[in-house]
């Protein structure tokens, strides 16, 4: 079965989300803009022309524009499980990214095109503790499969985040 731009830019997406350029201990909204670069595993549960259910587990890296912030080089475990019914695709998918000293955010997507969606922060620890707020992301590229089963994709996260003190 083919990947699709949807299942493409769900593995772009997660990384764009975490890559959030933050201060550890601002409490005003501070934006961010993110570009996500990752592979990810596509397994098919079901497939036929009513109805396709799909998993995508997706690992990758985020780096900040401008360079440098403090999310660059974050990297990233996503999981989405997907629904394509003709035109009309569902999904929920979780990550977790983690910054060069450990600490860590998890956050929700929600897809709502085939090539982009939306991001919610959950939860964090360490300086991410108690870390709100979202945005959206879009897919930017993504390359043919070097293996079946897989996609290679980059993608652009963009919002807004508050830390609380």
């Amino acid at each position: 079965m083919k990947t699709s731009n949807f299942t493409i830019a769900i593995s772009a997406l997660v990384p764009f989300a975490m890559s959030l350029a933050a201060s550890g201990t601002a409490a005003a909204a501070q934006s961010y803009d993110l570009t996500n670069c990752g592979a990810a595993t596509v397994t098919v549960i079901s497939a036929s022309k009513a109805l396709t259910v799909l998993n995508i587990d997706s690992k990758g890296i985020a780096r900040s524009t401008p360079a440098k912030k403090p999310f660059d080089n974050t990297t990233y475990h996503c999981g989405l499980t997907l629904r394509i019914a003709g035109a009309e695709r569902s999904g929920t998918g979780f990550c977790k990214f983690m910054d060069v000293d450990g600490d860590y955010i998890v956050g929700e997507m929600t897809p709502l095109t085939p090539t982009g969606g939306a991001w919610k922060f959950l939860a964090g620890t360490g300086k991410w503790k108690g870390m709100t707020g979202g945005g959206k992301y879009a897919q930017l590229t993504r390359g043919k499969p070097i293996v079946p089963g897989t996609s290679q994709s980059c993608g652009r996260a963009t919002g807004t985040y508050e830390l609380k003190k």
